[in-house]
Order: C-alpha cells, then sequence, then structure tokens
C-alpha cells in the first residue's frame, strides 16, 4: 500500500498528507464510480494509517471547474451516512480548521496541495485541461490567502504525479506552474513522474480508455492531543 509523501510538506510536523499509487491487487477496468468502490476499502486503510478518520473526509464532485468551498461549511453533500461528505460543483477544497480532512480523485488531472504555512491554512485542488484553463490554480491561492487572513509568499505548493506533455498534447502542468508563480506562491515543489508513462505505479485516464482506477491525494491539519505543544500540532478550536 505505498503512499507517496512530498517533501516540502513533511517539513510540516502539524499536517498529515498524502498521495496514493495503483493498488495493483485490485481490479478498477470499470467505469470511475465503479472503479473507485473497488477502491475504497484500500483508500480507507490508508488515510486511516495517516491519521484521518475515513468518514471525516471532505471531498469534492470534481465537475472539471474552478469553484472552490470551504470544507465542512453547509452547502449540501452527495454522501451516505459514514461516508466522506462531497461538496457539489466543486473542484477545490480549502480550511483553516485542525482535522478536517480534505481529499481529491485523480487519474491524469494534477493534485494541487496548498499550505498556507505562517496562519495554518490549507487547500486541495483538482486541476486537469478544464480546471487549469478556467484558473483554478489562481482561484485556488486567492481563495485561502482571503480565508487565512494571509500571503501568498507563504505558501508551499507541491503538485501530485500528473500526466505530461511526453503523453498529452497540453502541457497543463505548466500552465499550473505559471499560475502560482503568477500568484507569488513563495515555494513550488512538482514531482516529476508522468502518470502516462508509468501505468505499473499510477492509473491513467487517457492511457486506459477512461477504464480506470484513482490515486487519492489527501491533507489535514493535524490537531493536537491534550497538552500537546502546538508547535507541531494546531488547536481544533482555531489558529495556534
Amino acid at each position: 500500500m505505498e503512499t507517496l509523501v512530498f517533501p516540502p510538506l513533511t517539513r510540516l510536523p502539524w499536517l498529515n498528507h498524502g498521495f496514493t499509487t495503483r493498488q495493483i491487487a485490485i481490479e478498477v477496468t470499470a467505469s470511475r464510480d465503479v472503479a473507485l468502490s473497488r477502491l475504497q476499502e484500500r483508500h480507507r486503510q490508508i488515510v486511516e494509517s495517516q491519521g484521518v478518520i475515513w468518514r471525516q473526509l471532505h471531498l469534492a464532485e470534481q465537475v472539471h471547474r474552478n469553484r472552490i468551498v470551504i470544507a465542512g461549511h453547509a452547502g449540501g453533500s452527495l454522501s451516505q451516512p459514514e461516508q466522506p461528505a462531497v461538496a457539489p460543483g466543486a473542484d477545490g477544497l480549502i480550511t483553516a480548521t485542525a482535522g478536517v480532512p480534505l481529499g481529491i480523485h485523480v487519474a491524469d488531472c494534477c493534485a494541487i496541495f496548498l499550505v498556507e504555512t505562517r496562519r495554518r491554512a490549507i487547500g486541495l485542488l483538482h486541476s486537469g485541461r478544464k480546471g487549469t484553463e478556467a484558473g483554478i490554480a489562481r482561484e485556488g491561492v486567492r481563495r485561502l490567502a482571503a480565508l487565512a487572513q494571509g500571503d501568498p509568499s507563504a505558501m508551499i505548493s507541491a503538485l501530485s504525479p500528473c500526466i505530461h506533455r511526453c503523453c498529452y498534447e497540453v502541457d497543463f502542468i505548466g500552465e499550473i506552474e505559471q499560475q502560482l508563480r503568477a500568484e507569488g506562491v513563495g515555494e513550488i515543489w512538482r514531482h516529476p513522474d508522468c502518470t502516462g508513462c508509468h501505468p505499473e505505479r499510477y492509473y491513467s485516464y487517457r492511457k486506459e480508455k477512461g477504464q480506470t482506477g484513482r490515486m487519492l491525494a489527501f491533507m489535514m491539519i493535524r490537531p493536537c492531543a491534550r497538552d500537546e505543544d502546538p508547535d507541531g500540532c494546531v488547536r481544533a478550536s482555531g489558529w495556534r
């Protein structure tokens, strides 16, 4: 059950995050919903091994646009009881609340991890060709800065494995980086792997013609346990 973690985010002891890879033993040659249902138990095991409670996870519906919502706020859910909440019409989630985990599914699209390090707020965005053209990276930086009352220069962005120009006619990962730089993000880190080049490690919607699984990107501000030093966590009631 390999899970990737990203170097600039592992420096932050108050942050839990991960990015799942292909689960070899699970058959996922199916539609998105069927594939996700088959992967659900494995994904639950992975996120809970990282300190995230599965039923508390917040997901976005992912409709390839640029709408971003604050996780946990009113707005409805597509979920069943004991399942993660799903924000309708959203492709991005942000929060400044400890213990509210965010999740995004991808298979060639990029999961953009955004962290405002001074005020300790986070965002997770789903950005493929259409979402990138709609400026979701730009919008995510602006929304997170407003939520945190912070500054993009205090943000770290980590970009997940996604499809690259070698396997796709559009260099949307390059456009994502340009949008983040234009917004003044202080540190941008990009995973080198192309999902289309490594079918043994990742799911690729394009290479597998839509009949495949999804990687799960997840992130959470770690809440403090009783009497824990807040340098390595965040009080559940708000800012440290």
